[in-house]
């Protein structure tokens, strides 16, 4: 079972890594594109000599850098977007449980409410610290996702994009039933 549970975390951090790369590699190729087309007017022409092969060495550099999956923005990125989207499911508990301690001390007490939501947040992100990030279990798996074939990338890439909404959407119930627990009831 946990098994399970560890193949799906990291294709889904394995789809979020790849939907960031895609989207910085995007950005960095019209940057540099962008670059290279100004030295082309005529007032800048002089600086192309210097200016080119400078760009373009930088933009090999960053393209390396991109598919480093250790420590890259790109995959940085994908961590903390899987750390949000992860801790949007056990927000709901989280909230309830806010709006309760709301209620039953009749004030909004600060300390009181972020250790209602951080500490079941916390408690959760422990399975999946252990089946995606210790021992960087993840590259072990980027390893095998990589050899997956087009139809295997599209159906978590489906898969990633419900996990993500379906966190929005527990979070936001999370938010109504918090408020209702606090303030209606």
């Amino acid at each position: 079972m946990f098994k399970k549970f560890e193949y799906m975390l990291n294709a889904i951090l394995y789809s979020l890594y790849c939907g960031r790369v895609h989207s910085i590699k995007r950005q960095t190729k019209i940057v540099y594109k962008t670059f290279l087309s100004a030295l082309r007017l005529p007032f800048l022409s002089r600086w192309k000599n210097q200016l080119g092969p400078l760009i373009a060495k930088n933009m090999k550099a960053s393209e390396s850098n991109l598919y480093n999956k250790r420590a890259s923005t790109s995959i940085g990125m994908a961590i903390h977007m899987f750390g949000y989207f992860y801790s949007g499911y056990p927000s709901l508990v989280s909230l309830i449980f806010a709006g309760e301690s709301i209620r039953v001390l009749h004030k909004f007490d600060l300390l009181v409410v972020v250790l209602a939501i951080g500490i079941p947040i916390g408690i959760c992100y422990i399975p999946a610290y252990k089946a995606v990030f210790s021992n960087d279990r993840y590259l072990k798996y980027f390893q095998q996702f990589e050899r997956e074939n087009e139809a295997w990338h599209k159906k978590w890439k489906r898969k990633t994009f419900f996990f993500c909404m379906g966190s929005v959407i527990v979070t936001l119930l999370g938010m109504v039933a918090a408020f209702t627990i606090a303030i209606l009831l």
